[in-house]
């Protein structure tokens, strides 16, 4: 029962994965093919500004309240409206703080133009992942592909029509935050429409135990800041439980995202093009593990008062996740090079390397994203976090050791290092 719940969800998610890494990798080829290298640098160089900053304007709730809902679904609506209030007050704020310090991340002009034009994606995107969250902890993943492939075809139909007529970089930006703005009020709709009065039994579904199952001391922590009536002790209640995993979201966002920013800072606007390129191929292997990963965590939550289930469960993952990273390693060990020109243009093949280095990362990666899911099921957020620290510190040093010498190569096996160190170091915490 157990793994075909799961099969269910992840493949609802895997649609919405493969459609919206469809999407989003159409949109880069159409900005390296149309704008060139320096156009998709300027995009990437960009957004990799903006993300990590939308991942601590998240706070680590969005983790919290599919964690927190799915163990205690009576919990639902005080924690979606302590979320929404710590939206605005924190999302907001560090929006417009993106927005006025643009000038100081970047040099290059088109860079700074493009920060500022998708400032507002601090706000919207932790804001849509609320509700992503709930259904998502609801074990209801349906509208999640109706809603990201709804945004994408416009996005992606807009930008292709866009610049082939001429459109600019500048234009991409707003046609990208546009339409992540529609997200958010069709997102809400829905949630007001099917799940807002409806009650759920996610835990019950999960678990055969004729006996219920023993709270967590965390989610015990949680029932109690929440019975609390008045709003602004039910908000700093949220904050304080969402805390590690702020940290832990910021910390893996710098670590996704520190390669392009080292390397538009130590190299040229054409490596980071060809390194965002081989991350573009990378991450469209990592789309069905990433639907695996969005139906798992709020899995493993309900299931980790029942030892024999969770650890049952989580060894099959483990074995999955395996021969899957190894098959994508060597696949892109092998055809880099032609995977590249067929892809972007001849003038990518100078990335072959870097894609090379990227895909041998994905098999550490991997299994150490299968690591995490279950130490946040565990409440070991704060283990976790030393170990993201650890593995950032050891890819920056890396990295500002290979970028003067081997530029996007340099990158990706910073990258590679970091992906090996995080997995042994998390490796302690698999009991």
């Amino acid at each position: 029962m157990l793994v075909g719940r799961l099969r269910r969800s992840t493949g609802l998610l895997l649609i919405s994965n493969v459609g919206s890494a469809g999407f989003a990798f159409l949109i880069s080829v159409v900005i390296g093919r149309l704008l060139g290298e320096r156009g998709l640098g300027v995009y990437s160089a960009s957004l990799a500004w903006v993300y990590p900053v939308s991942i601590l304007a998240d706070a680590g709730i969005n983790t919290l309240l599919t964690r927190e809902t799915a163990r205690s679904p009576e919990l639902e609506p005080a924690l979606l409206k302590a979320s929404l209030q710590a939206r605005w007050l924190i999302a907001g704020g560090l929006a417009l703080a993106l927005f006025t310090l643009a000038p100081l991340l970047s040099v290059d002009a088109d860079v700074v133009r493009g920060i500022q034009l998708s400032a507002p994606l601090v706000f919207l995107l932790p804001t849509f992942g609320l509700y992503t969250a709930i259904f998502r902890a609801r074990q209801a993943m349906w509208p999640i592909p109706i809603l990201n492939l709804g945004m994408l075809t416009a996005q992606a139909g807009l930008t292709v029509l866009i610049l082939l007529g001429g459109g600019t970089i500048t234009d991409a930006f707003i046609i990208n935050t546009l339409t992540s703005a529609g997200q958010v009020p069709v997102a809400w709709w829905i949630y007001r429409q099917q799940f807002q009065n409806q009650s759920f039994t996610a835990e019950k579904e999960l678990t055969q135990s004729g006996n219920p199952p023993e709270r967590p001391r965390s989610d015990e922590n949680m029932q109690n800041h929440f019975r609390l009536d008045a709003g602004r002790w039910r908000l700093i209640a949220l904050l304080s439980q969402a805390y590690p995993f702020a940290v832990a979201g910021v910390l893996a966002a710098i670590q996704a995202r520190v390669t392009i920013l080292l390397l538009e800072r130590g190299a040229t606007p054409e490596a980071v093009g060809q390194l965002a390129g081989a991350m573009r191929l990378t991450e469209a292997g990592r789309i069905l593990p990433n639907a695996l990963f969005g139906t798992l965590l709020p899995m493993l939550a309900a299931l980790v008062a029942h030892p024999n289930d969770f650890q049952r469960l989580l060894r099959r993952v483990y074995s999955g996740i395996l021969l899957y990273g190894l098959a994508l390693a060597g696949m892109f060990g092998l055809g880099a090079s032609a995977i590249l020109q067929v892809t972007y243009g001849p003038s990518f093949e100078r990335g072959t390397l870097a894609l090379q280095l990227m895909g041998l990362a994905l098999v550490p990666g991997l299994m150490r994203a299968v690591q995490t899911l279950a130490a946040y099921a565990r409440g070991r957020e704060a283990q976790v976090n030393r170990v993201l620290l650890l593995g950032l510190v050891v890819q920056g040093m890396v990295a500002i050791s290979l970028i003067p010498i081997q530029g996007a190569a340099g990158a990706a096996a910073s990258l590679l290092v970091s992906e090996v160190v995080m997995v042994i170091g998390l490796w302690r915490y698999r009991e």
